[in-house]
């Protein structure tokens, strides 16, 4: 795979490149158990792939309750989106349908919903 860059000549497109994708729990699973579980899968991406977990840009601060399982949203930029996704089918993480076509800014994932994810 190639590097991953989010570096584009025309600044005014890097204000939308950014994809929500949606984590979902197994049924029933606590809020714990599924937080050790991203926890443990970004720990994994961070060790194993620095250059791509660059492109993950925000978490939501708080789980989403729907039906029986939690929710948990990302903003990750649309270069690595597949590769994210790839890795979340690899270690069993399931994740709602995405949206390829609902861009968003970095500027919208702020606080108090939003953790920035540092780098």
């Amino acid at each position: 795979m190639e590097p991953f860059s989010i570096e584009q000549k025309d600044r005014s497109s890097q204000l939308e490149d950014y994809l929500g994708i949606s984590l979902q729990s197994t049924v029933a699973e606590s809020e714990i158990g599924f937080s050790s579980r991203l926890s443990g899968f970004w720990t994994e991406m961070l060790r194993k792939h620095p250059t791509q977990f660059e492109g993950v840009f925000a978490e939501s601060v708080k789980f989403e309750k729907r039906s029986d399982t939690l929710i948990r949203h990302y903003l990750v930029h649309k270069n690595i989106i597949d590769f994210i996704v790839n890795c979340l089918k690899d270690v069993g993480i399931s994740y709602l349908e995405i949206n390829r076509e609902d861009f968003f800014s970095k500027y919208e994932a702020s606080s108090p919903d939003w953790w920035q994810i540092e780098h």
